[in-house]
């Protein structure tokens, strides 16, 4: 299992920055979790759709419990005692959404780069988070995001 630290959140910034990827693993292509992701996309005027087709690993705590492959293991910004969560690859996947919840390409790396993981935002004024999740800070004054509860 490798936690990589979460260092920027950035929601609102354009995912035609990221990089792109060339996969060579025939398994990443030809995972079922793509197919489903896209499938949550398309069927975004429903939230019952969005949230049936939502793939159950996305944001789910990974401490001891390694994440499938296109997901990486994040931990949350320094200082938060929140365990590290499952965040799906923005080159890979579309962001899946969780329980109304939308997901969105807004976590970056490192200082600069562009956004390349997903995250479900949350508004600290009334920290609602689905199911199991609370919002945290996260560098913002009025966004957060949700982490599994500690």
């Amino acid at each position: 299992m490798r936690n990589t630290l979460l260092l920027l959140l950035c929601f609102g910034c354009d995912k035609a920055d990221l990089p792109v990827e060339t996969d060579t693993d025939t398994d990443t292509d030809t995972d079922s979790d793509a197919d489903t992701d896209s499938d949550a996309d398309a069927d975004t005027d429903a939230d019952a759709d969005t949230d049936a087709d939502a793939d159950p690993d996305a944001y789910r705590n990974c401490q001891g419990n390694p994440c499938p492959n296109g997901m990486e293991c994040l931990a949350g910004p320094p200082g938060v005692p929140n365990p590290p969560f499952c965040s799906p690859d923005c080159a890979k996947v579309e962001c899946p959404g969780l329980e109304g919840f939308e997901g969105q390409c807004a976590l970056s790396l490192g200082p600069g780069l562009p956004p390349s993981n997903c995250a479900l935002p949350c508004q600290l004024a009334d920290l609602l988070c689905p199911t199991g999740m609370e919002c945290v800070a996260a560098g913002d004054p009025t966004l957060g995001i949700c982490l599994p509860e500690v």
